[in-house]
């Protein structure tokens, strides 16, 4: 089974105020505009304190953003390294997005790379996920599969990550696949199915579907029908939560309802596929309703 493209861009767009430093900021802590708040938290950022520096660096970094500072941008970075440097994740991931984006410092991908890194190891999910990503796809680094295994793991198995549904169910489908292949990893089938079962089960995710099927029709042709139609009900009414376009939504149905033809033929799922990709086939091809421009006055 096919590994589905997800680009660069998604991933390193991944969600968790890396790029760009303008975005960031949207979600940075607020200013402190109090001076008081603002002398005690930077005297405990000079202190030692992690979290401290953590807001302090933050904050000199939205500022350079909107002021076009720098130097101010440098300070902040200092400030970001003393608190990763300490132990505190959310730091070490804030700088590697700041050596990545090369908004305000010399783009340095070796640097970016050891605070994901860093992050990761401490235990920060997004960076696990993300440096997977990374090594997966082979766009900024060294195309590794066995640390795009290992990363994924750590992300998957996080116990104290709040984890972003889908993906978790993608990263578990794609991880997944590596062990079925055995590629970065000896290969596991049981460990495969395990994790298909995960993002089918609770995220519906229409590729670990239909590997499932897959994997009962090897045992139970006929039985593997119903689940090849739950498979491609959820790439035709589901698709568009993972980013599957409709077009290639129900090229996947398409491919499925061969598949039950050829497993199963005359089973009335079959018939009930053949009227849905029917009815979605019409919608789609379907001219746009025309609004008189009165109704939109």
């Amino acid at each position: 089974m096919r590994t589905p493209n997800f680009p660069l861009g998604a991933v390193l767009a991944f969600g968790l105020t890396v790029l760009p430093l303008a975005a960031a900021a949207a979600e940075a802590p607020e200013p402190l505009t109090d001076t008081a708040a603002a002398v005690s938290v930077e005297a405990d950022a000079h202190q030692g304190d992690p979290f401290a520096q953590f807001v302090v660096g933050r904050r000199e970094l939205v500022r350079a953003a909107n002021e076009n500072d720098p130097e101010r941008a440098r300070t902040g970075l200092d400030y970001l390294a003393r608190s990763a440097s300490a132990g505190f994740a959310p730091a070490a991931r804030f700088a590697g997005s700041v050596y990545l984006s090369g908004e305000y410092v010399p783009r340095d991908l070796t640097r970016a790379m050891a605070w994901f890194t860093r992050a990761a190891d401490l235990g920060d999910a997004d960076s696990q996920r993300v440096l997977g990503d990374m090594y997966y796809d082979g766009g900024l680094v060294r195309k590794d599969l066995a640390q795009a295994v290992r990363r994924w793991d750590a992300y998957v198995e996080n116990p104290g990550a709040l984890h972003e549904p889908d993906e978790l169910y993608e990263t578990a489908y794609r991880l997944g696949v590596l062990y079925a292949q055995g590629a970065g990893t000896p290969a596991d089938a049981q460990r495969a199915r395990d994790l298909w079962a995960r993002a089918a089960t609770q995220g519906q995710y229409p590729p670990a579907l239909e590997a499932l099927a897959a994997i009962r029709a090897k045992a139970d042709p006929a039985g593997a029908a119903q689940d090849y139609l739950e498979a491609a009900h959820a790439y035709l009414r589901g698709g568009l939560r993972y980013d599957i376009a409709a077009e290639a939504a129900q090229e996947h149905a398409r491919r499925i309802l061969a598949e039950m033809e050829r497993l199963a033929p005359g089973d009335p799922s079959i018939q009930r596929l053949q009227a849905e990709l029917a009815a979605a086939e019409a919608m789609r091809q379907k001219p746009p309703r025309v609004v008189p421009p009165w109704a939109t006055s």
